[in-house]
Order: C-alpha cells, then structure tokens, then sequence
C-alpha cells in the first residue's frame, strides 16, 4: 500500500484537475457562456435554458469517453505489451474472474469521475429533482455498454492500429451527432440522417430521458 500512497500523494493534483477543475469549467463555458448567446439570440432549448439542455449530454459523453479510454488501450497493454493478464492467468482466477475484474474497474472510474460532474450540475442546478442521486449510477450502466464490447475487441486485437480509426469514425461522430449540443432541428439537412442514424444508440436515448423529465420540471 506504500507504494500506489506515495505514488498518488505525488499525482493527485492532476487527478483534482482532471476530475474535479476541467468539468466544472467545462460545463460553465458552455452552458453560461455559450447558453448566454443562445439565450440572447434564440431564448430556450426545447422549452428549457441551454445550461439544462446540455447538462445530460455532458454526463452521458463523459462516462461514455471514460469507457472508451479505459477499455481499448489499457486492455491491449495488458494483453500484449506488459502481459499483467497473463500474470493474472496464472494464479487460481478463471478468465471470466479477470474480465469481471476489469468491468468493475471501469465501473468503478465511472462512479468516481461521474460523481464530481454530477455534483457540479447540483451547484448549477441542471437536475434539481430527487432521481438525480441515480445519475452517476445510470451512467455506469452507459458506460458498461460501451466498455463490455470494446474490452473484447481490444484483447483480441493484435496492434492498436485500429482504435484511432474506431474514435476518429465511430466516437468522435457519436459525440457530435447524438444531439449532444443541438436539438435535430437545428443541424443541416444534409447531416440530419447521420444525425437520425445515432438515434439507436445509448447515448442519444440518455439524451432524450434526460431531457424529456427535466423539461417536465422546467415548465412546472
């Protein structure tokens, strides 16, 4: 335990900032700053303010990317490069022990790192209501849909080639078209089907839940 203390004793102010500092400015830089000129030029979002539009969309894109980087990389590593599951593999754990193990890390970073965001959309009020306790765990089940598949993907994998084309063709597009920071009436007609085909995804139905119970409250 001496070992990983001292290490993060050294580390944790990059952690804070990474957990804690960058969502908070994040979210206050678009849903104050550029929630002020949608709100000036265009009043509300689907019938509630930019900062309450967007703040699902944060969450969800943030748990979303969590799982992604924790589940192609570190597993590829671990497989091929610094073979820690090889290690693994020779002790008494069965194969399903070390992938259950990795899922509940991942599980684990996702409580931890959406907790923090959720608490900043607390002080900005973005989910006032009770079910917002639920948010980070909601998230982990977002997450764990992503992470499960990539996890098998990467173990398999022989080089890490192909990841920068799955985030360069397959997240990047998700995180820009899954109505993350538009509703489907403001994009172009010539993106709206790219935009209609993200519709079968976990985030957008997030998005929508989200969205839908806190214009509910919005308007009450």
């Amino acid at each position: 335990m001496g070992l990983p203390r001292g290490y993060y004793a050294q580390t944790w102010r990059g952690s804070v900032a990474s957990s804690v500092l960058f969502p908070i400015l994040y979210l206050a830089a678009l849903g104050i700053g550029v929630g002020h000129l949608v709100a000036h030029h265009h009043g509300v979002v689907d019938g509630q303010t930019y900062l309450h539009y967007i703040a699902p969309s944060l969450l969800a894109t943030t748990t979303m990317q969590l799982g992604e980087g924790e589940s192609l990389w570190p597993v590829l590593a671990c497989v091929k490069w610094i073979r820690t599951y090889h290690a693994a593999a020779t002790t008494p754990l069965e194969p399903d022990d070390i992938l259950f193990g990795k899922l509940a890390w991942v599980a684990d970073e996702s409580v931890r790192h959406g907790g923090p965001v959720h608490g900043h959309h607390r002080l900005f009020r973005c989910h006032p209501m009770w079910w917002s306790l639920t948010l980070p765990f909601i998230g982990t089940l977002v997450d764990a849909r992503f992470s499960a598949p990539l996890v098998a993907y990467a173990a398999r994998s022989q080089s890490d080639a192909s990841f920068t084309t799955l985030y360069r063709f397959a997240f990047v597009p998700m995180f820009l078209f899954s109505a993350t920071f538009y509703p489907l009436s403001e994009y172009p007609g010539y993106l709206r089907p790219v935009v209609q085909f993200f519709r079968c995804t976990t985030v957008w139905r997030w998005h929508e839940r989200r969205r839908s119970d806190k214009v509910h409250w919005f308007r009450s």
